[in-house]
């Protein structure tokens, strides 16, 4: 899929060892000219909103508790909102990925980091900052003790250097993101209907002879109980 891109005619250098050379017509901005902190608060009537690195921010179930272990306080007036298109991190596991594009108005967490994110397109940004590049921008961006403890900084994550395609190249962007990740969720589950050995069940096994305990006892009494053929002794050869 990706060899069969043409490349741009001219690439300049990024001055990012993670992003290397990048089209030289795309802007290069540091993170703090694309992002203004939100500090909003009371409004408890706003769905609650949860962030993980897997799915990035998402609308928090109230009834499953396998979604997310963190116990949901009484009193909500507190949590920050996140408007639809506001970047969300999570700044204890941020150098996991844990961040994204808030999908609608809500709420979350005070410990999280919560923007207004000025890009054209809002699914262009969520998948370039939850990019691998990305994510070991935040790594960097990131201090600590010792790994797992590791928390964003402030001032270290709005150096990060930021690609800004043109309007319509970031949307094409995502329109090939979208095809290409269909075409490889088509070939998994294709993949999956393939049956193989590891997916015979016991029923279309060959019946083994089996080998209990019980099975042996009888196994042992039935020669037990078979007669002895004698053999006549061979003649001697010795005269």
């Amino acid at each position: 899929m990706i060899r069969d891109l043409k490349p741009y005619p001219a690439y300049k250098e990024s001055g990012s060892r993670w992003l290397a050379t990048v089209p030289s017509h795309w802007e290069l901005r540091n993170l703090r000219t694309l992002i203004r902190s939100r500090n909003e608060r009371n409004r408890v009537d706003l769905p609650l909103l949860s962030v993980a690195r897997e799915k990035g921010v998402f609308v928090r179930s109230l009834t499953d508790s396998d979604e997310n272990h963190n116990e949901i306080p009484e009193d909500l007036s507190n949590y920050k909102v996140a408007r639809a298109g506001s970047l969300v991190i999570n700044k204890m596991k941020a150098w996991q990925g844990s961040m994204g594009i808030a999908p609608v108005d809500g709420i979350v967490s005070p410990a999280y980091f919560v923007y207004d994110f000025a890009i054209s397109n809002r699914r262009f940004g969520q998948a370039l900052l939850r990019s691998k590049p990305y994510v070991a921008h935040f790594g960097q961006a990131s201090d600590g003790v010792r790994v797992g403890q590791w928390d964003l900084t402030i001032s270290g994550m709005r150096a990060i250097p930021v690609l800004v395609p043109p309007p319509e190249e970031q949307a094409a962007i995502v329109r090939f993101l979208d095809w290409a990740n269909g075409r490889l969720e088509r070939a998994i589950r294709a993949k999956r209907k393939v049956p193989t050995a590891t997916s015979w069940t016991r029923s279309s096994m060959p019946a083994w002879p089996s080998t209990s305990r019980s099975s042996t006892r009888t196994a042992r009494s039935t020669s037990r109980a078979r007669p002895r053929c004698s053999v006549a002794p061979m003649p001697s050869s010795r005269r």
